[in-house]
């Protein structure tokens, strides 16, 4: 990208096709990038180890067993059809990307199976993507 082409918007949804659509790729870059943002983010933990600490977009977890990290997993599961609708409305991507996107990931089945095979404190939520969904973070954060 020069200077005249810089829009991160643009770099991230050119990045998305293309790591979405290879699976070598994908995995490479996760190689590259994910000693640098698990440092980070042990820092940060320990920086707020006295509080909770709630992530959300961490799909990618499972299939590696980062979320061994972690005393507790809040698994969200939604409508497949729904989830479609929400993700191409906010992430402003087509159906095809949507769908590289999506194979390249497990899928509820096989996740709540790998939660259940693990010794990891795990819940089930499953999202309506209504007032509910934010309730429930909130609650969970001020417990």
């Amino acid at each position: 990208f020069t200077e005249l082409e810089y829009d991160s918007s643009k770099i991230i949804k050119t990045l998305s096709k293309f790591i979405f659509k290879n699976s070598i790729k994908r995995k490479q870059l996760e190689l590259l990038l994910k000693p640098y943002l698990w440092k980070s983010f042990d820092d940060a933990c320990f920086q707020h180890k006295d509080k909770k600490i709630f992530i959300s977009e961490c799909a990618t977890m499972l299939k590696s067993d980062d979320f061994k990290k972690f005393d507790e997993i809040i698994f969200v599961h939604a409508d497949p059809l729904k989830r479609q609708e929400i993700v191409l409305k906010n992430r402003n991507i087509n159906i095809d990307d949507f769908y590289n996107r999506v194979s390249s990931q497990l899928s509820n089945t096989e996740s709540i199976e790998i939660l259940k095979k693990s010794n990891i404190k795990y819940t089930i939520f499953y999202n309506e993507f209504d007032s509910k969904s934010d309730d429930f973070v909130n609650n969970y954060l001020n417990d």
